[in-house]
């Protein structure tokens, strides 16, 4: 079945996962997993502080903290797989009281092109990840979701993107290693 990107955030909000995203709280972009042969969609739920009226920084908001929870849902089905927080599930994100600033390496049209690519290749990855082979085609799209997924992620949060999948990213870097990519 073909999923397109809207019916990943669809099913995040429809699931029993919707009741743990709440106001005042924000969610990850997807990131691709997989659970039970099943391949699944995770999030991290983390919370934000409002920039200092003083500051000059590019977006509303200036700090974010570490994840507090994390939750994987099957967007076919629509079906919550998991949720952990920090409280019952410890290991899951170090530094769980740290607030880290917000910051990009790219300039907001770098982001704003590289957005909509990034959903389009996630879809298409989901459909081949973990794959032993994969076509040129695909190396392609994956090498494309890549470069997409640097430009759109927040310096600070990337180390939180690799450990909410981080067989995912030993996939994806493996691969892209072999290729020369």
């Amino acid at each position: 079945m073909k999923i397109t990107y809207k019916d990943i955030m669809t099913a995040l909000y429809a699931s029993d996962a919707g009741e743990y995203v709440l106001d005042g709280h924000a969610c990850s972009k997807p990131i691709i997993s997989r659970e039970n042969k099943r391949i699944i969609d995770c999030f991290f739920l983390y919370c934000f502080s409002p920039k200092d009226e003083s500051e000059e920084a590019p977006c509303e908001y200036s700090m974010f903290s570490a994840p507090f929870a994390k939750l994987a849902v099957d967007s076919i089905s629509e079906e919550l797989v998991y949720y952990r927080d920090n409280k019952t599930h410890p290991s899951e994100f170090e530094d769980e009281l740290n607030s880290y600033p917000l910051g990009f390496s790219y300039s907001d049209e770098e982001i704003d092109e590289a957005l909509p690519q990034y959903q389009k290749t996630y879809v298409l990855v989901r459909e081949f990840a973990f794959a032993d082979e994969i076509n040129s085609e695909q190396k392609e799209i994956l090498s494309r979701y890549m470069q997409a997924f640097e430009i759109i992620t927040q310096t600070n949060m990337k180390r939180f993107y690799k450990a909410l999948s981080p067989d995912f990213f030993e996939w994806a870097e493996r691969i892209l290693k072999r290729l020369n990519i």
